[in-house]
């Protein structure tokens, strides 16, 4: 743990009106402002030993600031020296996350046996921390990672540059721009026992903008089969588009462009029958359907360019660390850093260059036949069934 770590901290303003347009009927805006000021995050240098040590810090904070305390601060025999290569950039990039929505409520009270609500929120989030639970699709092997303060992100200092030697802050994977949801209930007494029995309905409703894709690659190193280093090449929340020629396997890529998953739409329904025995007991039946309709769309669109077949390891080296005929890799020291957080050209290098680990190989690299297809889809319809006795 790094020494003056500062717990887990973010300021936020709320600005809201409400306003009662009827008896049952009220109007509510609300205007939510969230900004990171701390995060807690495991990072690391690797070292030429091919190992990498772990230390709890807040990112872009404190011993982390700089690369050169960093490094120091995990190596304090070896300390930096630049003098025989290129050093990277001493600053080092702090995690965000920024939040700016804005959301318009209409609700109606319970009367003449209903209620419900209906409201839509324009908002934008981006950064390059997650949260908590990670949701990039590069870590933790595709899926995202469940284990709090130990994502991918920041493991790396390089981790958080893009290929134009910049942050790659962006769009995060759970921006939705538009939302659109509503829900509404119905309890229908029935019957000459219609004082003791009631049937309920209730309908949920779900719109949302699709989210946003992000060109992932390889850089440095890989071990198969497995996410390993994972670089949004271009700002996260933009996609290239590529192409590689069955020939010669060069390989061309697109312009960075926004690329979203199609728009998430789903209904639920709930049924619930109940029973009055007594004026304190009450019988009830329930069923309730997620995605009644069987709606099945996208989710994630796979953004991982190179191939993660565990017998194909892949990935590209940048700058130049002689003997090595491909340039360096992850545990070549300051050489790579500064390579791996400068300029480079991701289509050259991809065409040229990649590591079959473990020997320099020169030729192509090969990209995911899943890139850019449908990754994971909407959950398919279920249905719950349930018996309640109140008493």
């Amino acid at each position: 743990m790094a020494p003056g770590l500062k717990p887990y901290k973010q300021h936020e303003s709320v600005f809201g009106v409400d306003y009662q347009l009827t008896k049952v009927l009220a109007f509510e805006a609300r205007w939510d402002r969230r900004r990171l000021d701390h995060v807690i995050e495991d990072s690391a240098i690797a070292s030429a030993t091919g190992s990498e040590t772990f230390v709890i810090v807040n990112p872009g904070q404190g011993i982390n600031r700089t690369f050169s305390s960093f490094y120091n601060f995990l190596y304090p025999t070896a300390p930096l020296d630049c003098s025989t290569g290129p050093c990277p950039p001493n600053n080092t990039i702090p995690g965000a996350r920024s939040y700016d929505g804005i959301e318009f409520r209409l609700t109606k009270m319970n009367s003449q046996h209903w209620f419900g609500m209906f409201s839509y929120t324009y908002s934008h989030l981006r950064g390059n921390y997650t949260g908590l639970t990670s949701t990039d699709i590069g870590d933790g092997g595709l899926g995202g990672r469940n284990s709090p303060n130990n994502s991918r992100s920041f493991d790396e200092p390089y981790f958080s540059w893009n290929a134009e030697g910049g942050s790659s802050s962006g769009l995060l994977p759970t921006d939705r721009p538009n939302t659109f949801k509503g829900y509404a209930y119905y309890e229908m007494p029935w019957g000459k026992f219609s004082s003791k029995s009631s049937s309920d309905f209730g309908i949920f409703q779900y719109f949302y903008s699709g989210t946003p894709t992000s060109s992932i690659l390889d850089v440095g190193y890989n071990i198969g089969g497995s996410a390993f280093a994972p670089v949004d090449i271009v700002d996260r929340g933009k996609f290239v588009t590529v192409s590689q020629d069955l020939g010669t396997g060069a390989i061309t890529l697109g312009s960075p462009e926004t690329h979203r998953t199609p728009e998430y739409m789903q209904t639920d329904f709930n049924f619930q029958q109940n029973y009055k025995i007594s004026e304190q007991k009450v019988l009830s039946f329930s069923a309730t359907f997620a995605n009644l309709f069987n709606q099945h769309a996208p989710t994630v669109y796979q953004g991982w360019m190179d191939s993660q077949y565990a017998a194909n390891t892949q990935y590209i080296s940048l700058g130049s660390c002689p003997p090595q005929p491909n340039g360096c890799i992850l545990f070549n020291g300051p050489a790579w850093y500064a390579a791996a957080m400068a300029p480079y050209n991701v289509q050259q290098r991809m065409s040229q260059t990649l590591y079959s680990n473990p020997a320099g190989v020169n030729g192509p690299l090969t990209v995911d036949p899943a890139y850019g297809r449908p990754l994971y889809f909407q959950l398919a319809r279920t249905i719950r069934l349930g018996v309640k006795f109140t008493f």
